[in-house]
């Protein structure tokens, strides 16, 4: 009894403890592009993974590209290379380097084109393992394509029903 007893006072000590200790450093540098087009796009720099951003045309004529590649993880925060090109018809017409640093716990603003903001913040977890706060509902069944209609107009109420079919 006095052995249990010892026990479970050392295990809450211990969990005290531990409950005092400052938490880890998060360990992956979330990128947040957005653009009015291709919509947002999440993606990840950790010590084990490097940025990559691209989107354009078949051809590669027309693109853009940021890349972010982790210098140094510091006491402080990740240290990284900067790049955005992007290219119009074959032809270069931006492209910029820069090194970055983004304190622990802070979110920050990088240079990018004026229609592809970016701004970069720390997790815990990378970015394809963020669960989404809402509902995605570009991904839902639509009634406005064909293929979709029967689903859709299916799981409806019948009042609903008549007034899809006559368009009223």
């Amino acid at each position: 009894m006095r052995t249990a007893f010892s026990f479970a006072v050392y295990a809450l000590s211990v969990c005290a403890v531990r409950g005092n200790e400052s938490p880890a450093p998060p360990r992956f540098l979330i990128f947040h592009v957005a653009h009015s087009y291709y919509g947002q796009t999440l993606g990840t720099l950790s010590d084990h993974t490097d940025f990559r951003y691209w989107v354009g045309s078949p051809d590669r004529r027309d693109f853009v590209s940021m890349r972010a590649t982790l210098i140094q993880k510091t006491a402080a925060g990740f240290r990284f290379s900067w790049s955005v090109v992007q290219r119009a018809e074959g032809q270069q017409i931006a492209k910029f380097e820069s090194e970055e640093f983004v304190p622990w716990n802070a979110r920050k603003h990088l240079k990018s084109l004026p229609e592809y903001p970016v701004d970069v913040f720390y997790s815990s977890v990378p970015a394809n393992e963020f669960k989404p706060m809402r509902s995605n509902k570009a991904l839902q069944p639509t009634a406005d394509r064909i293929e979709n209609l029967h689903m859709t107009t299916s799981t409806l109420p019948s009042q609903i029903k008549i007034a899809l079919a006559s368009g009223g």
